[in-house]
């Protein structure tokens, strides 16, 4: 979606692409809202997700994405309210820093391989 010439929304849910997310994301600081559900997404998730700073949305989950969460996620904690990242292969413990995420309303995390 855009509006104003700039791109608040990117939405490539149920699809069958295949790749990453691209460090490049960094490129649209006006996304609310990134929906990557249910596609063929694999890699990490980029630290530069944490330059998003408007972002609402982020809605990975039924993906390929492994490793941890980057620290930057938690950088989201003004504007974030719903995670989806459900149904990948992420890693790695969730750190105290989750707390940071103050207006998340709505959280899915099963399906993963965190510990602790």
């Amino acid at each position: 979606e855009v509006r104003g010439g700039l791109v608040e929304e990117i939405d490539f849910q149920l699809n069958n692409l295949a790749g990453i997310i691209p460090t490049e994301i960094a490129a649209f600081p006006h996304l609310t809202a990134l929906l990557m559900e249910r596609g063929r997404t694999a890699g990490t998730i980029p630290t530069q997700i944490g330059l998003l700073a408007e972002l609402e949305i982020l809605d990975l989950n039924f993906n390929e994405l492994t490793g941890p969460l980057p620290d930057e996620l938690y950088d989201l904690g003004e504007t974030l309210f719903q995670l989806d990242l459900n149904d990948n292969e992420l890693t790695g413990t969730l750190s105290t820093k989750f707390g940071d995420l103050r207006e998340l309303e709505f959280v899915q995390l099963q399906s993963n391989a965190f510990e602790g």
